[in-house]
């Protein structure tokens, strides 16, 4: 991923978090030691094809889903793990969308998979993210997001 992608790549990111997410974003160090090494990662994950394919990743932690669901379901009160966990996916969805877009030009068309969600050690972050890769506070929460693409 060249400088501009990257940009792009963090700016797409950035801007659903706080647009769609409603969330206040801040930079953070590259890696997982952003994380709470005690407590599990949740990675949603959803594939793409077509002119390039590849995989993008949300990684974030229990706290980061609740806030998110909170978001987006307008509750003030913890959401059920479902709940956190559809939203995670929709967030893996939109931003994937609107990456693709972004990188690769609207004229082109890709096949997205459903998203999923799995349960992870933060010591698997590092054999999980691609080239290209953000670490974001969001709402004080840690979250990673990784892209990985070749040609189609």
């Amino acid at each position: 991923m060249d400088d501009t992608q990257q940009k792009d790549f963090e700016q797409v990111n950035t801007t659903i978090l706080e647009d769609w997410g409603l969330m206040m974003i801040e930079p953070a160090e590259l890696g997982s030691e952003s994380f709470n090494p005690y407590e599990a990662v949740y990675v949603s994950s959803i594939q793409f094809s077509g002119p390039n394919r590849g995989v993008y990743r949300v990684c974030c932690q229990a706290d980061f889903m609740n806030a998110l669901a909170q978001n987006l379901l307008g509750e003030l009160d913890d959401v059920s793990f479902s709940d956190q966990e559809d939203a995670l996916k929709e967030m893996a969805n939109v931003v994937c969308g609107n990456l693709l877009t972004a990188l690769y030009g609207s004229d082109k068309t890709f096949d997205l998979s459903q998203p999923l969600v799995e349960e992870r050690k933060v010591s698997d972050l590092e054999q999980m993210i691609g080239e290209g890769r953000a670490v974001f506070l969001a709402d004080d929460c840690p979250v990673l997001v990784s892209l990985e693409a070749d040609q189609g």
